[in-house]
């Protein structure tokens, strides 16, 4: 799980949905461009947060509570299945932003996350902010 410092942003994204009185979540992981997936304490890997985008998704788990034996087997299936394209954010012609900010970056702090430069202006290389 993400640290404590991320309970915050977790909270100000589900507060007020309807998924706030389902569960109680806690980042999990999350790409370099602040694309968040929670966990919820009785749900597991449920919840989406993508700020690109500015919306909360269900990460189509159903609300059925785990058992304790589940978690450990269902967190290891999660960091199992994600590769470098799963965190991916396409541009608007469907290339990848990831590697090429890279190139183009060279190398910055793993705290910081990439963003674009506005809401609307497209997802595109040029409009990238790091």
């Amino acid at each position: 799980m993400l640290p404590e410092p991320w309970d915050d942003t977790v909270e100000a994204w589900t507060e007020g949905t309807p998924f706030a009185v389902r569960d109680r979540y806690h980042g999990l992981a999350l790409t370099a461009f602040g694309v968040m997936s929670l966990w919820g304490e009785r749900t597991g890997a449920s919840l989406i947060v993508d700020p690109v985008e500015g919306e909360l998704l269900s990460a189509g788990a159903d609300a059925s509570e785990l058992s304790r034996g589940e978690v450990d087997f269902v967190v290891g299936g999660f960091y199992a299945l994600r590769t470098p394209e799963s965190c991916e954010l396409p541009d608007a012609e469907g290339a990848g932003l990831f590697r090429r900010a890279r190139e183009r970056l060279d190398r910055w702090p793993a705290e910081q996350h990439l963003g674009l430069l506005a809401a609307g202006a497209g997802r595109s290389l040029v409009n990238l902010l790091a």
